[in-house]
């Protein structure tokens, strides 16, 4: 097929198109030719598509920058409320912290006179056990197979401890020796020398029975006569049954009615 192409084009003569390629080359070397052909060839629709492309891209770029906007907002007015939220948290952990503080040391407190109201009760009851054990000394020595002689009184004791000083015993031994509860002194049915060392507590416990049985060791040494450890009280710690029932320390009950008060 044979075409000439003469339209519109700014050539100064016709130019024969035997092929495609011919075609080609022609509106390659003269661009007016391409232009003329696009415009007899596209619809009015396709040649201004670029433009409202451009158009469509530019609108949707404005589009997603405002929602953008909108969200920079959004998460700015949101950290904001949650930085809000967060320092009133803050503020209310603050709180809680000062009154679990406050509370803490008020019981601390309360704790610390409970404490101090129990240790005075504690002496108040271990005075009274003492008091009613020099009551009923001369029973408990006959409960154990021996008679009352009397109680040692504290300038006696004092010299004992001396004694025990001079043979070298260590002060915090003899400095209790000399506050022991009580010291008896005591005959057997042959009317031979003994003694009891007595310690007091309303609950026995076992530093009271240490105590008792040290000081009969101590009154043994000094005296060379044999001597007893007893403890009295109205109940006793577990822990101190084995000396009991062994019969290595004497335990004497006192009965509820001797602890009540007058």
């Amino acid at each position: 097929m044979r075409a000439t192409l003469v339209y519109n084009c700014p050539m100064t003569t016709a130019t024969d198109i035997d092929t495609i390629q011919d075609l080609i080359r022609i509106l390659d070397d003269n661009p007016e030719c391409l232009e003329a052909m696009r415009a007899r060839l596209l619809t009015r629709e396709l040649l201004e598509m670029p433009n409202a492309l451009a158009k469509l891209r530019e609108e949707t770029n404005r589009r997603f920058d405002e929602v953008n906007r909108r969200f920079d907002e959004l998460a700015e007015g949101t950290n904001r409320r949650f930085d809000e939220v967060n320092h009133r948290f803050d503020e209310q952990n603050a709180k809680i912290d000062t009154l679990a503080e406050d509370t803490s040391r008020r019981f601390d407190e309360h704790g610390r006179a409970i404490q101090r109201l129990q240790d005075d009760v504690g002496i108040l009851k271990g005075a009274h056990a003492r008091n009613e054990a020099l009551k009923d000394y001369s029973w408990l020595a006959r409960n154990m197979g021996l008679r009352a002689v009397r109680i040692m009184p504290v300038e006696e004791v004092d010299d004992f401890a001396i004694a025990l000083r001079e043979m070298g015993v260590p002060r915090n031994e003899f400095e209790s020796f000399r506050k022991s509860d009580m010291i008896i002194e005591a005959t057997d049915k042959n009317g031979d020398e003994r003694y009891i060392a007595v310690e007091a507590s309303y609950t026995v416990d076992e530093r009271d029975t240490r105590r008792a049985m040290r000081n009969a060791a101590f009154l043994t040494r000094l005296t060379d006569a044999p001597a007893r450890a007893a403890v009295i009280g109205s109940d006793m710690d577990d822990r101190v049954r084995p000396l009991i029932e062994s019969g290595e320390v004497y335990w004497h009950q006192l009965t509820a009615k001797e602890l009540q008060a007058d």
